[in-house]
């Protein structure tokens, strides 16, 4: 059995997730994870993060060194997550260096940012951020229950942390498996688009991701796709940017939040059933009534 340490008292989102991805990176070894700051348990342990004071890429993945650990050309700097995931991020996804950079450029390295204070994200609204992080360090003990436990807080401590691993482990096991799902459709739609006659409309037989990869072309508008019920079709506007809620085309304001016979109306589409309010997506009974919803959006002014 091997040993993994890292600090005790207060525990943070940076030593969950690098002690889950060392669990992780070895599936088939057991581990004793202790928490402390014992020189002589820091030496004896086979993996020691967020603690001791230095970084080697083998044993040791610290960052509060001075000089820290690194840092990322993006700007972010290493925490402990991060090290653990540079070195063995890969071997946890298979192989897949390019899920392995996805999934550093989205959860690691924000947590990674969170851990060394660093901002990435500004706030718009008088309202607290709330987050992985914050979801980890909820956990801590409160004050009150430091002093009902007394001598038994840290073993009750361990107790949350371990939990919170397999946890943190489970996340980065479906963050692998969604980015790899996501990355098989981004190839399977930009072979669909270049196979489609009208470009404009891109038709999927069957839901899968597909914003990412239409967004690198200029012509599609629209993309029409199977609700997951199978029970209607819908047709979604292509966004201008990504993460951008503004639509290359929305659907006509006179189709705004109208339902069934309303929308069906005011399209002439016998089978419509539904267009939002914010005019970014419509649904219809029938692939060919989602088509047809489509190319009306089209041409109308």
């Amino acid at each position: 059995m091997k040993g993994i340490i890292t600090h005790n008292g207060k525990f943070h989102a940076d030593d969950v997730f690098a002690v889950a991805t060392l669990e992780l990176a070895h599936p088939d070894e057991k581990f004793d994870v202790r928490r402390t700051r014992d020189k002589g348990e820091i030496a004896a342990g086979d993996f020691v993060v967020d603690v001791g004071g230095e970084y080697d890429g083998k044993k040791f993945f610290d960052h509060h060194q001075s000089g820290g650990a690194g840092i990322r050309e993006n700007g972010i700097p290493y925490a402990s997550f991060g090290l653990v995931w540079k070195e063995f991020g890969a071997v946890i996804c298979g192989g897949d260096f390019f899920v392995q950079k996805q999934i550093d450029d989205s959860l690691v390295a924000s947590l990674d940012a969170n851990d060394n204070g660093v901002k990435i994200s500004e706030e718009i609204y008088p309202v607290s951020h709330f987050d992985i992080g914050s979801f980890i360090a909820a956990h801590n003990l409160t004050w009150l229950e430091e002093e009902e436990l007394g001598e038994a807080a840290e073993a009750k401590r361990l107790e949350i942390f371990l939990t919170l691993v397999n946890f943190a482990k489970d996340l980065i096991t479906r963050s692998i498996k969604r980015h790899k799902d996501k990355n098989l459709a981004y190839q399977l739609v930009k072979d669909i688009y270049e196979k489609s006659e009208d470009k404009r409309i891109i038709v999927l037989e069957k839901y899968m991701p597909s914003e990412d990869a239409l967004m690198e072309f200029s012509e599609p508008v629209f993309v029409v796709y199977p609700q997951s019920d199978n029970k209607g079709w819908v047709a979604k506007t292509i966004s201008k940017a990504k993460n951008s809620f503004e639509s290359r085309l929305p659907f006509p304001i006179s189709w705004a939040g109208k339902m069934d016979s309303d929308l069906q109306s005011v399209t002439g589409v016998p089978d419509a059933l539904f267009c939002h309010n914010k005019r970014f997506l419509a649904v219809a009974g029938s692939k060919d009534g989602a088509i047809k919803l489509s190319e009306l959006a089209l041409n109308t002014k």
